[in-house]
C-alpha cells in the first residue's frame, strides 16, 4: 500500500473530511472547537512546512511515505485521506496539574489514524515524519499531550515531563528531544 503525505491545505477537501474525524475524537477535550474552526485550521497551517502546519496521509497502495508536497496535491481521486499528523506553535494548555505553566515549544498535533487504518503502521509513519521535519527544521525538542497512549509514546524515545488537565480530562505531558548535543 503506498501512503503519500501532503500539507492539508493543498487537499482542502479532504482537510474538511478529516477535520470531522479530529473534532469527534478530541471535542471532548477542546469543548469550543467545531468543524468550522478545524477545517479553517488546518487549512491555513503551513508556511513552507513551519510550525503550524498539519499533513494529510492518503492510503494509493506501497509501504513508505513519500513527501509529495511539492506537487500541489496532486490527484487524490483513487486515494483516500487516512490519517493526519501536525506541528504547532503551542498546545492550548492551560496550567499543569502541579501549578506549574505548561510548557512552550512546539507541539506535536493532530496525530490521527482512522479506525479502519489502524494497526499497519501509518501512527509510527507519520509520527516518524514530523519529527523528521522538526529536527530539519532544528527544533531541539517536541511536546504532546495524551490521554491513553503514554506507555506507547515511552516506548519510542518520548518522557513524561508532567500533567494537565484539559476540558476536566487528564493528560499526560511529554517531551521528545529531536537533536542530540
Amino acid at each position: 500500500m503506498a501512503r503519500r503525505l501532503i500539507p492539508a491545505g493543498e487537499a482542502p477537501g479532504a482537510a474538511a473530511i478529516l477535520a470531522g474525524w479530529l473534532v469527534e475524537e478530541w471535542a471532548h477535550l477542546y469543548p469550543d472547537w467545531d468543524h468550522a474552526t478545524a477545517v479553517a485550521e488546518l487549512i491555513a497551517a503551513g508556511d513552507q512546512g513551519r510550525p503550524p502546519c498539519t499533513w494529510l496521509l492518503f492510503d494509493a497502495g506501497a509501504d513508505q511515505i513519500e513527501d509529495d508536497a511539492g506537487d500541489g496535491g496532486g490527484d487524490d481521486s483513487d486515494a483516500a485521506v487516512i490519517g493526519s499528523v501536525g506541528l504547532a506553535l503551542d498546545g492550548e494548555l492551560g496550567d499543569a496539574l502541579d501549578g506549574d505553566a505548561a510548557p512552550e515549544g512546539v507541539w506535536l498535533v493532530n496525530l490521527f489514524v482512522t479506525p479502519s487504518a489502524r494497526g499497519r503502521g501509518h501512527g509510527s509513519a507519520l509520527l516518524a515524519h514530523a519529527v523528521a521535519a522538526a529536527a530539519a527544521l532544528g527544533l531541539p525538542e517536541l511536546l504532546l499531550t495524551t490521554e491513553r497512549s503514554a506507555d506507547h509514546y515511552a516506548s519510542v524515545g518520548w518522557t513524561q515531563i508532567g500533567t494537565t488537565s484539559l476540558a476536566g480530562h487528564r493528560s499526560i505531558i511529554m517531551r521528545l528531544r529531536t537533536m542530540t548535543r
